[in-house]
């Protein structure tokens, strides 16, 4: 019985969305934000920074998302650990720092690999720079070119607010990075930035396919640089495409794009030694034939996903056979592989990891033996040089011996 409670308020909390602001009267700041989140008919709960509330309700995810837009929140309500223990059982999150910010912030993004640069300090750029209303603005147009995560051009995004860091991992990207002559006001001649660029907007993939989004500005995702028009020199009057960037990102963090999954995955011999019947194992060089589907998350349906590189290992402790898959229908995918000719307990891995989609892993153990006595031939072609070795100092001997034994009667003759 609660195991079905337990499931039915994962279905009915499944896309609901926690949005925690500096102050209630900053709703109408975000409300084009806000509309965003609510596309999909997805419930949003709004809180301040103030409010108590519990991100676990009988051990289990009371959210699916969770948007900080206060970059001064204290984490005194809802600690450091907790919102990583929300990302480690599969929450996802928006992350918004201030050029001010508390020192929880620096905690949490050291524990999803990334840094922020010194409290107080905002990113500057002189060739870059407009004022938008009361607000002195950057511009940038130093996008992310991944088709799956942006499928539109997206240039010229406003942005006030602090630079971050990301040191190498293969689970975290910049989606946004300022232009070349951009720096930081507290340390104008160091260069915190990745590959000479700062980053401003960051994302992170979890192992468990959680999804984060760290900004280094909230002002970014207000109707301010949502509706403004950037007067520059270097431009021409144009609007800027924060709303266009924002709602990407929104979609693929609340997981409504860039979503795989396989299914339908199995493997069947082909060829190879015929079975015994009370053992169902596979014997060394045995042929089998895997098949598995892949679907992709377009529209709130799955639809067939169709790609060219995925692959299946046969791995003891290192890849023995790697070998692609060929697509034989829409989304449908097929491969004929060779068991290994070395007996062993041997893993069989499907993975497929590309950025900004979910990552995708199907293991299984598969042991192989060696022939049975039964299994194998009478006679081997490769054991026929011995055979014949054999046989050849089989006749040498009987030679021999009737060589020898005739001298022997010879000679006694001769005595006689």
């Amino acid at each position: 019985m609660r195991l079905i409670f337990i499931v039915f308020i994962s279905i009915c909390l499944a896309n609901k969305t926690l949005v925690i602001l500096e102050r209630n009267e900053d709703q109408q700041k975000f409300s084009q934000f806000i509309e965003l989140l609510k596309k999909n008919g997805d419930e949003v709960e709004i809180i301040n920074k103030m409010t108590l509330f519990q991100l676990f309700e009988n051990g289990e995810k009371k959210y699916s998302n969770v948007i900080l837009l206060t970059p001064h929140y204290t984490f005194k309500k809802v600690s450091v650990k907790e919102f990583i223990q929300f990302i480690d059982n599969g929450g996802n999150m928006v992350i918004t720092v201030g050029k001010k910010y508390e020192d929880g912030y620096k905690q949490l993004l050291y524990s999803l690999d990334m840094e922020v640069d010194s409290n107080g300090s905002n990113v500057v750029d002189e060739k870059h720079t407009v004022k938008i209303g009361e607000f002195e603005m950057i511009f940038s147009n130093n996008v992310h070119n991944n088709q799956n995560i942006f499928n539109q051009r997206i240039q010229n995004i406003l942005f006030s607010g602090i630079g971050l860091y990301l040191p190498p991992s293969p689970f975290t990207s910049s989606l946004l990075k300022a232009q070349n002559s951009a720096s930081t006001s507290l340390f104008p001649n160091v260069s915190f930035a990745q590959e000479t660029n700062i980053t401003l907007v960051a994302s992170l993939q979890a192992r468990n396919n959680a999804r984060i989004i760290v900004s280094g500005s909230s002002l970014l995702f207000s109707n301010i640089a949502f509706d403004s028009v950037i007067e520059h020199p270097s431009l021409n009057l144009i609007k800027s495409d924060n709303k266009k960037f924002t709602e990407n990102i929104i979609d693929w963090v609340l997981q409504r794009r860039c979503v795989i999954r396989m299914k339908n995955i199995h493997w069947e011999k082909i060829n190879g030694v015929k079975e015994v019947d009370y053992d169902h194992q596979l014997v060394i060089n045995d042929t089998i034939k895997v098949n598995v589907e892949l679907e992709q998350l377009d529209q709130g349906n799955y639809v067939p996903f169709n790609v060219d590189d995925l692959q299946i290992e046969f791995k003891l402790l290192d890849p023995v056979i790697v070998k692609n898959f060929k697509r034989i229908d829409n989304g449908k995918y097929e491969v004929i592989v060779q068991t290994p000719d070395k007996f062993g307990v041997y893993t069989m891995i499907i993975n497929y990891r590309r950025p900004f989609l979910s990552y995708l892993e199907y293991k299984e153990t598969i042991p192989l033996r060696t022939f049975r006595l039964t299994q194998v031939d009478r006679f081997l072609t490769g054991a026929y040089p011995f055979y014949a070795a054999c046989a050849s100092m089989a006749v040498g001997f009987i030679v021999f011996s009737f060589i020898y034994l005739n001298q022997i009667e010879k000679k006694e003759i001769k005595q006689d």
